[in-house]
């Protein structure tokens, strides 16, 4: 039974997910964007097919709107096929166990280059990363001082995108770092920086996937593919992780990091690291801190704690040297100061904003 349910699964559920999911976003590389069948290899190569005059807006298109609306309703439908087939047929032998989970690896890994190569479509958040990175990589300045739409002739570049022209960066100082190196790697081609951000959000997201399999193993939890299973294909984080290429992936996997080196006896110092890194992509993640502090606490882990803060605080400081002295410079704008603030915990943002989309979508 167990290699007749690696068979059934990888023919069914994962084989439709993965052309659902290509459907999908097929759709809207086209149709979103108004791009025709025959340049759809060009435009991915080609920024002007998809930047600036051609923004997205698909919400007031009824048929692609009910196109898009049974397509993810069938995805959803697929996963729920998937879980439920296997939760009544578990895998118990490690051989079977191995096959299966390298099945969903396999498939998993295809599905996400399918939509590495999406544009989004629900937010373009990702398209402001790289206008964050582009603009320091290229133009020299703060992204917390000097927002897009001030610098002259930004229009003429197809490394900018329409997205928050006028608001300074709402991102953490690592994160900033971390897209300018991206752009300078690209050597100022979007396409380049585009898919090294999406690819790797990918290998994060894989390698989540590999973490969660092998403490399911470690905990001796009886069905460690089925939890393998909800992460992987779960429709909702593969949108907003890969195919809308939000940057929560990463500070997600920097705090579950560092949850897991509570546990591993040699690397308990890199806790507070992994936090520091974590909230300088997005703050959300200090309200982890507390709890981690309070943990060490208890066990008397106060070594690796000293350690840790230590290298944290360095860490804290590298990131943040370029960046600071124009946050604090009494010539910044305070207005610019309160909108990053404000714009870091907008209530919308990142998997809110993905919700609150798909819920505004399907209503209207």
């Amino acid at each position: 039974m167990n290699n007749q349910l690696c068979k059934i699964f990888t023919k069914s559920a994962l084989l439709y997910s993965i052309f659902l999911l290509s459907t999908l976003y097929s759709l809207f590389c086209y149709l979103h964007y108004g791009i025709p069948f025959s340049k759809m290899v060009t435009s991915f190569w080609d920024a002007s097919y998809w930047n600036h005059s051609n923004s997205p807006d698909i919400f007031y298109e009824i048929p692609i709107r009910a196109a898009i609306i049974i397509t993810i309703g069938l995805i959803a439908y697929f996963y729920y096929k998937g879980f439920k087939l296997l939760k009544e047929n578990c895998v118990s032998d490690k051989n079977s166990q191995k096959q299966l989970m390298l099945n969903l690896m396999k498939w998993a890994g295809i599905i996400g280059a399918i939509l590495a190569l999406s544009i989004p479509y629900f937010s373009i958040d990702m398209f402001g990363y790289i206008n964050r990175g582009a603009q320091q990589a290229f133009y020299g300045t703060n992204p917390y001082t000097t927002t897009v739409g001030e610098l002259p002739f930004w229009q003429n570049d197809l490394m900018f995108h329409q997205h928050w022209l006028s608001n300074p960066s709402p991102y953490g100082f690592f994160f900033n770092y971390f897209v300018k190196q991206i752009c300078l790697i690209s050597n100022h081609h979007f396409f380049i920086a585009f898919i090294l951000l999406k690819g790797i959000n990918l290998i994060i997201y894989l390698t989540l996937g590999i973490i969660i399999y092998s403490f399911s193993q470690k905990f001796e939890i009886k069905n460690p593919c089925l939890n393998l299973y909800l992460f992987l294909f779960n429709p909702l984080l593969l949108l907003h992780s890969i195919g809308e290429g939000h940057n929560d992936i990463i500070l997600s996997f920097m705090l579950i990091l560092a949850i897991l080196a509570l546990y591993l006896t040699k690397f308990k110092w890199l806790t507070l690291l992994f936090i520091a890194v974590s909230v300088f992509t997005k703050y959300a993640s200090v309200l982890a801190i507390p709890f981690i502090l309070i943990y060490r606490y208890k066990k008397q882990l106060f070594k690796p704690m000293v350690i840790g803060a230590i290298s944290a605080i360095i860490f804290a400081i590298f990131v943040a040297t370029p960046y600071i002295g124009g946050i604090l410079s009494p010539l910044n704008d305070p207005i610019k100061i309160k909108t990053m603030f404000d714009d870091a915990t907008l209530i919308e943002s990142s998997m809110h904003g993905f919700l609150h989309s798909t819920l505004k979508f399907i209503s209207h």
